[in-house]
């Protein structure tokens, strides 16, 4: 029998996948995953290489206002925990 994922270890993958996709995008190891994103380094070309990667990720448009207030790799994951398409992270 297949094993489900609680809420609990979903949000945390969802977390992962989105740090990683920032990461990749600010050239780093690692993320904070309450970190700012123009703290963190970004600009505005780097965040919008992170939001369209997030959008096919995710399967859902993530509209410019909601980016700019949930910023962080936690605020973001719960956002598109809550509004993705699909509520485990796109493989």
């Amino acid at each position: 029998m297949a094993r489900t994922s609680s809420p609990a270890e979903q949000d945390l993958a969802r977390e992962r996948e989105v740090a990683g996709i920032y990461a990749k995008h600010l050239l780093r190891a690692d993320v904070p995953v309450d970190e700012d994103l123009f703290t963190l380094g970004a600009d505005s070309l780097m965040a919008a290489g992170i939001v369209l990667e997030l959008e096919r990720t995710f399967g859902v448009r993530i509209p410019q206002e909601v980016f700019i207030e949930e910023q962080s790799v936690r605020r973001i994951a719960a956002w598109l925990g809550a509004n993705a398409a699909s509520p485990e992270p796109a493989r």
